[in-house]
């Protein structure tokens, strides 16, 4: 089963699309503020992204296989294509 995990803040009209599609295309997902993360799990997922973070919403797919990093809102249109 296929679980998204999208990173954000409140105000960020992004991070809002992002939930929306995952509603409309009927997938689970968490949503955390950024805000809210710890020194650890930013640095995890950041080396799982392979990359410091510069923007949100940071998005990711948790497979049988592992965390994927899927990218922002952009990124995550181009998965459900």
């Amino acid at each position: 089963m296929i679980m998204y995990e999208v990173y954000g803040r409140k105000a960020c009209g992004f991070c809002i699309e992002a939930t929306r599609l995952l509603d409309r295309q009927d997938q689970d997902y968490t949503y955390t503020d950024v805000g809210l993360l710890t020194d650890y799990d930013k640095e995890r997922l950041q080396g799982v992204a392979g990359k410091p973070f510069m923007t949100v919403p940071q998005i990711f797919k948790q497979t049988e296989d592992g965390l994927e990093y899927i990218g922002g809102y952009q990124e995550l249109l181009k998965d459900f294509k």
